[in-house]
């Protein structure tokens, strides 16, 4: 006797649960596209207040540092380019989270 076992399917979900779909598609719509790192760290300067992210864009550009790359950095990676507020490097993830 042989049992054909399928692999899991949004067709079979949306069966249980028509939602998915739209949950799916809503995900991908809430993700913003990348900006350049002067840009993202304006960005941030206007939620958290004026010259908080912008003064390390020097470093940023200087280590060829991408908005994508942010998220990937460790905490001694961001110790060594000056960033050494635990605040800093957690909003910097953090939003960096929000980026395709």
């Amino acid at each position: 006797m042989v049992i054909h076992i399928l692999p899991p399917s949004p067709y079979y979900y949306s069966h249980y649960n028509p939602n998915i779909q739209k949950i799916s598609s809503d995900y991908n719509l809430s993700k913003k596209t990348i900006s350049n790192i002067k840009d993202f760290l304006k960005e941030l300067d206007q939620e958290f207040g004026d010259g908080k992210f912008t003064c390390y864009l020097s470093v940023f550009e200087e280590q060829e540092i991408r908005v994508n790359q942010l998220i990937k950095l460790s905490n001694s990676e961001y110790t060594t380019i000056g960033i050494i507020l635990i605040k800093y490097r957690q909003t910097l993830h953090d939003e960096t989270k929000k980026y395709e």
